[in-house]
């Protein structure tokens, strides 16, 4: 968590202010693109083993506690997006998904168990998203 973001964004500024600003943009929409396509492939992905009920005559499987949410209608999966956003001279790559329903799967709610999706696409990414921001000249 960022604490003092003034301090965090003249820092920021400090150390890339000498790049041409379409790397960090590049380097930012890259890395949220990367994101959101793994989060989109697990979603669609693997079987998911919770429990099955139906809709109308159609059996579905829900996923389980942990695992990524099961696709059942691609409401979820079609409203995952990556983009960027600027904030002065800082840019910020973000990978969502923009259904009312994303935010409950991917941390849960008092009635249902977390089914996460982009922290761990994220997490999955790390060293990837590492290496594209040092390409694109940003880190050492």
């Amino acid at each position: 968590m960022i604490t003092n973001k003034k301090d965090f964004f003249r820092r920021i500024e400090k150390r890339f202010g000498k790049l041409p600003p379409e790397n960090a943009e590049r380097a930012c929409f890259k890395a949220a693109n990367l994101v959101k396509n793994t989060a989109l492939e697990s979603i669609l992905s693997g079987a998911k083993n919770g429990r099955a009920y139906k809709v109308g005559g159609v059996v579905r499987i829900a996923s389980a506690p942990g695992q990524a949410p099961a696709n059942q209608t691609g409401r979820l999966a079609g409203s995952l997006s990556a983009r960027t956003e600027k904030q002065g001279k800082v840019v910020f790559g973000i990978a969502s998904a923009s259904t009312e329903y994303a935010a409950m799967l991917e941390f849960g709610t008092q009635k249902m168990a977390a089914r996460p999706y982009m922290q761990p696409a994220l997490d999955r990414n790390a060293e990837k998203i590492k290496e594209i921001f040092k390409r694109e000249g940003m880190i050492t």
